[in-house]
């Protein structure tokens, strides 16, 4: 029986290290038919990661390897990430050229595994792939959303938040330290979810912040996931959609709530008081849902993705 079982094994292995191959083998070709700016020799299945990860130090330092990096292949180098093919731009004048004469070239940036999962299929402008989506949600943002008015509105609001911010500074015990760090994010969200949500539907300020805060943490960190597309046990292995899952419906939860408060609130166009009552980005988003003048559908993942 054990003999059978590391028969088994053996060509298991045996196997793998073909398909592995086989697939390095592949990526060589089709590398050979490209033409790349230099690079540093790549290691089968994980290329240049390595030159990224050992610095000599317990700390992630990327910054530091690729400009150590760059200083010996020039300022216009190619390293491979994994599966991932990346040219690494390190100089001004060769910048210049990526982001006016050759734009449209590189406009498009890669599918995420944070953002497929968190802004329901890549269904905001920051995760969203370069074509007619996108350039209708610039549109949106510029004309709609972030417009000169519709910043002015948030003046009177944004004021508010501030003096708010200094009293509390003021009040604060003579001779104890205040985290100035602290208090300013917390300013910088507070005017964020007011601006987007309005003043009354923004009143959960704390949980909302803990997913957003988690959100920004889990988009920030080095994914394997990401570096391995086509690996999907690479996904399971690292727990990352789990964890992304789970922020997912937390943050889901929550907008879903905004959003049917907004709705209930425009079922009536005026406040007790019968004044007008005063439009966010949640407003307006539904208020182009409704009109149904965009070739690309403003639907409610849409929005729920712009929010987050």
């Amino acid at each position: 029986m054990e003999i059978q079982t590391s028969f088994f094994v053996s060509i298991f292995l045996v196997l793998l290290s073909l398909c592995f191959i086989t697939i390095e083998g592949y990526n060589k070709y089709a590398n050979s038919k490209q033409k790349l700016p230099p690079g540093p020799r790549k290691l089968p299945l994980i290329g240049n990661l390595h030159q990224l990860l050992c610095l000599g130090s317990s700390e992630f330092q990327p910054h530091v390897a690729l400009s150590k990096l760059a200083a010996k292949y020039g300022p216009l180098m190619h390293l491979k990430l994994g599966q991932r093919l990346v040219l690494v731009v390190s100089s001004a004048e060769v910048s210049k050229q990526f982001f006016k004469t050759h734009d449209l070239t590189f406009s498009n940036r890669p599918e995420l595994f944070v953002g497929k999962i968190m802004m329901y299929g890549f269904s905001d402008m920051a995760f969203a792939p370069y074509g007619d989506f996108w350039r209708q949600m610039r549109k949106i943002c510029n004309s709609e959303l972030l417009g000169l008015k519709r910043i002015h509105s948030f003046f009177p609001m944004m004021f508010d938040e501030v003096r708010d911010l200094v009293k509390s500074i003021a009040a604060a015990e003579v001779g104890k330290p205040i985290d100035l760090n602290e208090r300013l994010s917390l300013l910088q969200f507070a005017i964020t979810c007011k601006a987007a949500v309005g003043r009354t539907a923004c009143t959960d300020q704390e949980s909302f912040l803990m997913v957003m805060k988690e959100f920004v943490s889990l988009a920030g960190i080095f994914s394997a996931a990401d570096l391995y597309p086509s690996w999907k046990i690479v996904q399971l292995i690292s727990g990352l959609k789990r964890k992304l899952t789970k922020m997912h419906h937390k943050a889901d939860h929550i907008v879903e709530q905004i959003i049917r408060e907004h709705e209930l609130k425009r079922s009536g166009s005026t406040d007790g008081d019968g004044k007008q009552i005063e439009e966010d980005i949640v407003d307006v988003l539904l208020k182009l849902k409704e009109s149904k003048d965009f070739p690309i559908p403003i639907t409610r993942n849409v929005i729920k993705a712009t929010v987050l």
